[in-house]
């Protein structure tokens, strides 16, 4: 089965953090299961910033891709078939399941220090399941699909070569839910396919001004949710100045958050970097 006939997906509750609903389709076993590790990558200033106001989940508006927010900022007044007002105001939090990912090195490195948090996905859900049931919000958990750029373009379009499953799994039903919705912010060019993206979703009950949410993350709660902090800096071309510009960032870490390993990783000394100018390894 093709992800042209698996959408839309359906949220379900997780056995072991109902709180936290995962969408999927009924015929797949939903690949995040048990001791699974996310990803996250970072520029220095977003992580310190997140140490001093929580993880930042944004309106899809606010992604720099707008091909991705276009199923966000989409007029859906012809769906006369929706069970709500659409588009429904969310906030969105994106991680990965590729922790080798040398796009992202070089894309939050750029000038600064790059920083990637290996996450214990039970814990994340943990997390996101105790802000849940203080009443404000619900939260899904959904593995983003990958389709080629045309058929993104035109799945709102019947008939289209390619997209019509697509079209017809999501527009030619009875109703058009909020399952339907995320169905459609799960969708990526098949460009990203190597990130390997799962994205987190929290919809608030009553609408909200601001277009950022984020996450708090207690003290205690950095030491459970947080296995590993990677501290990379592929892109500064100071081979000199960067590791002494890490060594200082280790030790900020060490001050704000004793008890996370933290690993200095440095492409300048990687012998396969120098031979072929890219990141193959990362520990």
């Amino acid at each position: 089965m093709n992800a042209a006939e698996r959408l839309p997906y359906i949220s379900e509750v997780q056995k072991e953090h109902k709180p936290v609903k995962a969408l999927k389709n009924k015929e797949e076993i939903f690949p995040l299961r048990g001791k699974v590790k996310l990803y996250k990558f970072m520029d220095w200033d977003a992580f310190k910033g997140t140490l001093s106001k929580g993880l930042q989940f944004c309106e899809p508006s606010c992604w720099p891709d707008k091909f991705e927010s276009r199923f966000y900022e989409a007029d859906y007044s012809s769906v006369t078939h929706a069970t709500e007002p659409l588009p429904r105001q969310l906030y969105a939090c994106c991680l990965a399941l590729e922790g080798n990912c040398e796009a992202a090195w070089k894309i939050y490195g750029k000038g600064s220090v790059c920083v990637r948090l290996t996450i214990r996905r039970s814990a994340f859900l943990n997390l996101l399941a105790r802000h849940v049931v203080r009443g404000l919000m619900d939260a899904y958990e959904g593995k983003v699909i990958y389709l080629k750029k045309y058929i993104l373009s035109n799945l709102h379009i019947p008939n289209i070569q390619g997209a019509t499953k697509i079209h017809k799994a999501l527009f030619n039903r009875a109703t058009f839910s909020l399952d339907d919705f995320l169905s459609l912010l799960l969708l990526k060019r098949d460009d990203f396919e190597y990130e390997k993206e799962v994205r987190y979703f929290l919809v608030p009950h009553q609408k909200r001004e601001q277009n950022k949410y984020c996450l708090s993350i207690e003290k205690d709660d950095w030491i459970t949710l947080v296995e590993k902090i990677t501290l990379v800096n592929p892109m500064s071309g100071k081979e000199v100045d960067s590791l002494t510009e890490m060594e200082e960032c280790r030790k900020f870490i060490g001050e704000n958050l004793p008890g996370i390993p933290v690993e200095i990783y440095d492409p300048n000394e990687d012998e396969e970097i120098k031979k072929n100018g890219h990141i193959t390894i990362i520990p």
